[in-house]
């Protein structure tokens, strides 16, 4: 017990912390609705009393001093019957309670979306910040699950401590009521309600721990499903193994819906076996005060007002329970949510500002190994590259040329050695030289272009919103790239969509794009990785072609398998 509560005020305190100032002050005056909502109850539940004994005894006399001015003030002006007034009164009231309780779930849920974008951008932005160390080292389908839909468990498991909340104010204040009305029938009643759901507590407890885990690890394999079917769709329509992808989803997807279906049940059973043990409850009680008391007109208010308080309680003592279950099942989500969010960003900061570079690029005794457990991939590896100079870096697959590039950009620090930029270090330049201005100068074209599902010129200009395309520089690297004879074919010219991952051009223009892309950027360097080698002959040629024509301003190094696409180059390097 002790453990879980510590849990949960740790919980709590995490996912208040994560929240800008403008939610904590929302969550404030959810505070304050909800302590209103437990006044209104009180009200409501006071105005029952009167209204009851107006209907049983006709010469009921008005005890309550607020409504006792109320009906005098109105005798003054209308003649009015006291019954009259009090259902007006109880009904003004249950009224005015509703609207509150309406108001403030909507309030609790709107709050809560916002909330789960909040938390759900949070959780994007500090993956995308994240070094590139953690990318290939983390399973992307972890990520994705945690931002989508575990980011929605915690969502939930907000509304839920909301709802704790709302509910635990209400269930006070009704108690507060009821006591007032009858302390020996209220007290047995919640004494029965308190050790039913502490039975259900220890009987449940250690299953939803079970659950928690469980589900979160089939969000994960669900997801990693789901990319793996549509990333390999090409090699499962030929070797028409759909089948298999189909029946590992099914069973994941059955696994995940049917824990989830575990879960609604444990929340929501309690309520029907709760309502039962109320309705006995009150009718023996009611059986016990008929025998011992003369005068029934007193007894129809008592159990009027203790029934009308035990309807409004069971919902609340439900909800909390079924809250509790949530926050439980949600656990091990919200845990994965929380360490996504609060895990340590290392990123570089953006800068508009790009590195000129004005001599070379050094790669001195430079060591690495993907860890500690692993062969070196390089191992005292030199290189030298001058400024405007065009070099080829030739090897066999698994020769480690791709690493070289990523060490080359700075995404990598290597275990030993050092990379000189002008004769300063890159990664201890105490300042003089600022990473995030080395990215700037770096123009990246991989083996495989990736483009998102819009326009030739958004693909282009790759990360920057439409509105401020610089269309001079986009020019230029349209022409640079040989795509001007490409774009006079397309219907809408640069306006014109390519499909998801460019599904609608070929693979030449593809890389086209992304030799554009790498002009667009206007950096010093160019770093092309293998961006031929999925070519046909002939396209392929065309490409070189075209990356023999870009401006001699620029630093090239292209990594290939094959020598003899590379004669252009300056110098040839083979490891």
């Amino acid at each position: 017990m002790r453990e879980r509560n510590n849990y949960n005020k740790k919980v709590l305190t995490n996912l208040i912390e994560i929240l800008s100032s403008r939610r904590k002050k929302q969550l404030l005056l959810i505070s304050f609705l909800i302590i209103f909502n437990g006044i209104a109850e009180i009200f409501t539940l006071s105005s029952i009393v009167p209204l009851l004994n107006v209907i049983s005894n006709n010469n009921y006399e008005i005890e309550n001093n607020l409504l006792l001015k109320i009906y005098s003030f109105l005798q003054y002006y209308i003649d009015i019957e006291k019954s009259v007034l009090i259902i007006f009164v109880f009904i003004v009231i249950l009224i005015c309670n509703s609207i509150l309780r309406l108001f403030t779930i909507f309030y609790i849920n709107y709050i809560s979306a916002l909330i789960g974008n909040e938390i759900g951008t949070l959780g994007y932005s500090n993956c995308l910040n994240q070094e590139y160390e953690y990318h290939y080292k983390t399973n992307s389908s972890n990520v994705i699950s945690t931002i989508v839909t575990k980011t929605n468990s915690t969502v939930d498991t907000i509304k839920s401590y909301l709802n704790i909340f709302t509910s635990l104010i209400i269930l006070i204040s009704i108690l507060v009521t009821l006591l007032n009305i009858n302390k020996e029938i209220t007290s047995l009643t919640v004494f029965a309600i308190g050790i039913f759901y502490f039975i259900i507590y220890f009987i449940i407890k250690k299953r939803l721990k079970r659950i928690s885990k469980y589900r979160s690890n089939l969000i994960q394999e669900q997801t990693q499903i789901l990319q793996e079917g549509l990333g390999f769709i090409k090699d499962i329509i030929l070797n028409k193994c759909q089948i298999f992808f189909i029946d590992l989803f099914r069973f994941k997807d059955k696994n995940l819906r049917v824990i989830d279906a575990k879960s609604d049940f444990l929340a929501s059973s309690p309520k029907y076996l709760l309502e039962l043990i109320a309705i006995i409850f009150l009718l023996s009680f009611s059986a016990i005060f008929t025998r011992n008391t003369q005068d029934n007109s007193l007894l129809i208010p008592l159990i009027g007002s203790i029934a009308f308080g035990m309807q409004r309680l069971l919902p609340v003592t439900q909800q909390i329970y079924a809250s509790y279950v949530i926050i439980s099942t949600n656990r091990s989500s919200v845990k994965s949510t929380l360490n996504l969010i609060r895990k340590k960003s290392n990123s570089i900061k953006a800068t508009k500002n790009k590195y000129k570079l004005k001599e070379s690029i050094e790669l001195k005794d430079i060591s690495f190994r993907y860890n500690d457990n692993s062969k070196y991939i390089l191992k005292n590896f030199n290189l030298k590259i001058s400024k405007g100079e065009r070099i080829a870096i030739v090897g066999k697959s698994g020769s480690g040329k791709s690493t070289l590039i990523d060490i080359l950009m700075g995404l990598i620090k290597p275990n030993s050695g050092e990379i000189l930029i002008d004769q300063t270090s890159l990664h201890n330049s105490n300042g003089k030289i600022n990473l995030g201005e080395w990215y700037g100068s770096i123009s990246h074209v991989p083996q495989t272009i990736f483009l998102s599902d819009s326009s030739v010129a958004s693909n282009i200009a790759f990360g920057t919103t439409d509105g401020n395309i610089n269309y001079k520089q986009l020019k230029k690297a349209i022409k640079e790239a040989q795509l001007i004879d490409f774009i006079r074919k397309c219907p809408l010219g640069i306006q014109t969509n390519v499909g998801e991952n460019g599904i609608q051009i070929s693979g030449g223009q593809k890389q086209r794009i992304g030799i554009a892309r790498a002009v667009y950027k206007d950096g010093d360097i160019i770093l092309l990785d293998e961006a031929t080698s999925s070519l046909d002959t002939e396209t392929e040629k065309a490409i070189i072609q075209c990356i023999k024509n870009l401006d001699k301003k620029y630093t090239i190094v292209i990594i290939t398998h094959k020598e003899n696409t590379i004669d252009f180059c300056d110098r040839i390097i083979k490891i």
